[in-house]
């Protein structure tokens, strides 16, 4: 009788072990925010618009986390693609050279110890500074990921430099 329960004790453990994670952990498609009506209260001076596309990929033992790569061209993308290819996920090159006549991307890479946080660019600040809402619910998971954030700014709103401020958000 003893070992029945340890057996069924031990057969539950390894059920929700293994499917809890991945009911937890699901594909976040890339999608647009919209940054344009965001002011940025200290300096009272209006955010540049942007839109940001959040993308999933395979953590690696790369160091990336808070990395910050500003793309001016199809051939500075098509080469961080070509180099990041496995971390940077499904990457339908989406920008073209229009795109980028008037535009450039800033990418910042994310890694995470749980899929299941989430990432909201909240604004980009004239100054660029680039403040992430990070989204981290109260059960995770147990999987690392990559997430590569492109932005799209106009290049009339082009940075010095750019730099991250991350604020937690525990759902």
């Amino acid at each position: 009788m003893k070992k029945n329960r340890l057996a069924y004790f031990f057969t539950v453990i390894l059920i929700l072990t293994f499917s809890l994670p991945g009911l937890a952990c699901y594909s976040m498609p890339a999608s647009s925010l919209s940054g344009s009506d965001l002011i940025v209260s200290d300096e009272q001076e209006i955010a540049p618009p942007f839109n940001a596309h959040y993308l999933r990929g395979v953590y690696s033992s790369v160091p990336a986390n808070r990395n910050i790569v500003v793309i001016s061209s199809t051939r500075e993308l098509e080469q961080y693609y070509h180099v990041n290819r496995r971390q940077t996920g499904n990457l339908n090159l989406i920008w073209n050279e229009s795109f980028f006549v008037e535009n450039f991307l800033v990418l910042v890479n994310l890694t995470e110890s749980s899929g299941s946080i989430r990432h909201e660019v909240e604004r980009v600040d004239p100054n660029g500074n680039i403040v992430i809402r990070r989204i981290i619910p109260q059960i995770g998971t147990a999987d690392m990921a990559r997430w590569n954030i492109f932005i799209e700014i106009n290049n009339k709103n082009r940075a010095e430099n750019y730099k991250i401020e991350i604020i937690n958000d525990r759902s």
